[in-house]
């Protein structure tokens, strides 16, 4: 039975061109779990300034495609490329520090912490190892919430927690 798989849409802005270099690439991306075969030779180029939406029915593999890239999940078969060099992300965390982030669906906020800790939740920056560097964190939470221009709504400094802020803010955290 051939495998449904997801529907991708690409929204290029004007000044894109296709003859650039993808910033990234699946390559032939198949992954295979007991008795499913959720993914079978998907490829995919990314380039910059691309808006991307992947669409397709439950089970089209849509998940399992972003799972692979964020290093949930190791392809069976395939290659990501990223800016020009193969990777393998054994972890998300790997994913993260090479610059991937995969925000998904239904995001994951921790309601009683920061948004700040939100936006850093397994990365928070350390003073001597093992203490919270607070200053560093909120300054660097801050920087990025008034590069999307959210500063003024949800501002660090406060320490606000995200289930203090007013409905409908709280989940632009993540997409940091």
């Amino acid at each position: 039975m051939p495998v449904e798989q997801p529907v991708v849409m690409i929204a290029r802005t004007e000044t894109e061109s296709v003859t650039r270099e993808p910033l990234l690439q699946l390559k032939n991306i198949s992954k295979q779990f007991p008795g499913v075969r959720a993914l079978d030779n998907v490829s995919l180029d990314i380039y910059p300034g691309e808006v991307l939406a992947l669409i397709g029915e439950n089970g089209a593999g849509k998940s399992t495609l972003l799972r692979v890239l964020n290093g949930d999940y190791a392809p069976d078969q395939g290659e990501i490329v990223f800016r020009g060099h193969p990777v393998a992300f054994a972890s998300p965390a790997d994913s993260h520090h090479s610059g991937i982030r995969v925000i998904y669906q239904e995001p994951e906020i921790v309601p009683e912490v920061s948004v700040a800790e939100n936006i850093y939740v397994g990365e928070v920056p350390r003073r001597l190892g093992r203490f919270v560097d607070w200053r560093r964190l909120n300054a660097d939470a801050h920087l990025l919430l008034q590069e999307v221009g959210v500063a003024e709504e949800i501002d660090p400094p406060k320490r606000r927690t995200c289930s203090a802020l007013p409905n409908g803010k709280w989940w632009r955290s993540p997409a940091l």
